[in-house]
């Protein structure tokens, strides 16, 4: 019934996505191109003051060189590509990093379950057609890997929505106008298994197994790192004259001249006295102190700066948001990982408590899946666990989105394969760190035209050019209005 009303949207394949196999780059690393770098975590590129390292660069390349080898064979000729590939890859690689950051601003956030989901599915680590963990174990970088894998997902997610923001042509009046007058409704329910889990706590026989597992111990340890590292922190002071968003050239010129005028004062001595009575934050009353701070915590730009200073040395004038600032470096604490040694108590516990979590989770995923896939329900199972079902009230299809839930674009294709005969969505559907139970309560469909034209390849070729060419003009807007800087043998320019 709703199939029918399906729209075939066929996304194209961005080079930016694919420029992002996380898993090959994984495994080259520093590549043969980066061989004579000192350093190749050395910044190639900085695209609103995120890095992009020469080491990335070089393994980018190299896949992008390999992948030219598997087309073209015998034909291929590195010196056919000159300086030309250099500058398309990391182009390439600066539009990715764009589109990371306006996903992250978006809030298309990758769940670590829906990342762990994702990795536990490739064919690559998977063992007689299910996941293995040994084979996943000895893979270098895998927080590398991660990461991209991450970014990657959330920068697939993002492009789905812009492509599915992007309407057809004028051609698909009548399919929206059947989509305007079609009204659903759904019961559902909100998942989140973690929450599920028992509470329970491991036994002292499960932690004990688990300290015995050196190896096991070693590979969580590195690929948990993260959670045993104590973050950097600075101590500084500051001075900031504020300056309003957006604010008039009148303004401007006046805070500016305000902190030119602190600037000359300023000595190592006497910063405290001046902050006191010319910064304009709640920072002043204690000299401008702002104590220790996480790095992580703070503006990209005043942390850029303060790792340039030694202690009780001054910056220059900074413009960051919310201002002008100087700031004068106290200390610094860097970060530090502690040893396994000192943490492995800790880690064995959380994995045994990680393993009764797990098996919970995918015993009765895997038993309400298999539900789902005979077409039965799962109230009563929701209930029982304490799950509220809900209802969407009614609505239509064509603003691609569902009350009360969002635009999942996977669970919108679904809902157009549901029928009063088979109300019930074969599998749960991830979305924004929750999984998603779907079932058709109702369904008014519209009458097409008896004058319906079929729909055509061309045209429907010609729909896709235009979300292409639509999503292409968009990010190319975001570049223009981005900071960007390049620093390399490519040559040095900066934008914004």
């Amino acid at each position: 019934m709703l199939d029918i009303l399906r729209k075939k949207k066929e996304h194209w394949v961005s080079a930016l996505i694919v420029l992002a196999v996380a898993i090959v780059m994984a495994f080259f690393g520093v590549s043969k191109f980066s061989d004579d770098q000192a350093n190749p975590n050395q910044p190639i590129a900085w695209v609103n003051g995120d890095v992009i390292s020469q080491r990335d660069f070089y393994a980018e390349l190299e896949f992008t060189l390999n992948q030219y080898r598997m087309v073209l064979g015998d034909k291929f000729d590195e010196r056919l590509f000159g300086s030309q590939l250099p500058q398309q890859t990391l182009e390439r690689m600066i539009q990715f990093k764009l589109l990371c950051q306006q996903a992250e601003k978006m809030g298309f956030s990758i769940s670590d379950r829906e990342l762990a989901d994702q990795i536990r599915s490739n064919p690559y680590f998977q063992k007689d057609g299910k996941f293995d963990a040994a084979t996943y174990s000895k893979l270098p970088n895998r927080g590398v890997m991660e990461r991209r894998q991450r970014d990657q997902l959330a920068a697939g997610r993002l492009q789905g929505y812009m492509t599915s923001r992007i309407k057809s042509l004028p051609a698909d009046s009548e399919a929206s106008r059947v989509l305007q007058k079609t009204q659903v409704e759904l019961q559902y329910a909100a998942i989140n298994f973690d929450q599920l889990a028992p509470k329970q706590a491991p036994s002292p026989e499960a932690i004990k197994t688990i300290l015995q597992n050196e190896a096991l111990l070693k590979n969580q340890y590195e690929a948990r790192q993260v959670e045993f590292t104590d973050p950097g922190k600075v101590q500084f002071r500051q001075i900031r004259i504020g300056l309003p968003f957006e604010a008039k050239p009148e303004t401007r010129k006046k805070a500016e001249e305000k902190i030119q005028t602190v600037q000359k004062t300023l000595t190592s001595e006497n910063f405290e006295k001046v902050a006191k009575t010319q910064s304009d934050d709640e920072f002043a009353k204690k000299g401008g102190d702002r104590g220790w701070v996480v790095e992580s915590t703070i503006d990209k730009v005043l942390l850029g700066t303060l790792n340039t200073l030694q202690p009780n040395q001054i910056s220059g004038v900074i413009e960051a948001p919310g201002g002008f600032f100087i700031v004068q470096l106290k200390d610094r604490s860097p970060s530090k990982v502690r040893s396994l040694e000192t943490v492995k108590n800790q880690l064995a516990e959380q994995l045994a408590r990680d393993q009764i979590k797990n098996q919970f989770v995918d015993t009765t995923r895997k038993r309400w899946e298999d539900l789902l896939t005979q077409g039965k329900s799962l109230d009563a199972e929701l209930q029982k666990a304490g799950v509220q079902l809900k209802r969407t009230g009614k609505f239509t299809l064509e603003k691609d989105t569902i009350p009360q839930i969002g635009n999942g674009e996977s669970m919108i294709e679904a809902v157009y394969d549901l029928t009063p005969s088979a109300p019930i969505a074969k599998r749960l559907y991830f979305y924004q760190d929750k999984y998603y139970y779907l079932k058709l309560l109702s369904v008014t469909t519209a009458a097409a035209s008896k004058e319906k034209a079929p729909e055509s390849e061309p045209r429907k070729t010609e729909a896709v050019n235009l979300q292409r060419d639509l999503f292409q003009s968009w990010l190319a807007t975001i570049e223009k209005q981005a900071s960007i800087k390049i620093s390399s043998s490519l040559g040095k320019k900066s934008k914004g």
